[in-house]
């Protein structure tokens, strides 16, 4: 999302920058950010997922956030090696979710290379949301 910055006066470094983590502000972020990866997926795959198929990513990226193993790895883990640990999760989510989105489902368990980009694009959305948690 385009952060708004403003230039203090006689252009000091420096810059004001509206809140981040407000309310709704979060929630409209993530929205777009998922409306995003449907937005890729079809037009790299000519599939046709609506906004409303954004709920089934969405709940697979909620499950994911709060297993708190994968939180521990991505904490102590490169996402290259936080991979490992996404892969498996993400496809025991993908499983326990299959009746609620065959579409999508069928689609990942078929087509590797559109399995790949959904792996990927989630990958590095649920490592910078579980990174951004860390407390030093």
């Amino acid at each position: 999302m385009g952060e708004k910055s403003f230039v203090l006066e006689d252009e000091a470094e420096g810059y004001l920058s509206g809140i981040k983590d407000a309310g709704a502000g979060k929630a409209e972020e993530e929205k777009v950010h998922l409306s995003e990866i449907i937005e890729v997926l079809n037009e790299r795959f000519g599939t046709e997922f609506k906004e409303a198929d954004r709920l089934f990513f969405h709940q697979i990226e909620e499950e994911m956030a709060a297993n708190t193993k994968l939180v521990e790895q991505a904490h102590s883990n490169t996402i290259e090696n936080f991979k490992y640990g996404f892969e498996d999760a993400f496809l025991a989510s993908l499983i326990s979710r299959m009746d609620q989105n065959q579409e999508i489902f069928t689609k990942i368990m078929d087509d590797d290379e559109f399995s790949k980009v959904v792996k990927k694009l989630l990958l590095e959305k649920v490592y910078t949301r579980l990174r951004e948690t860390i407390q030093f």
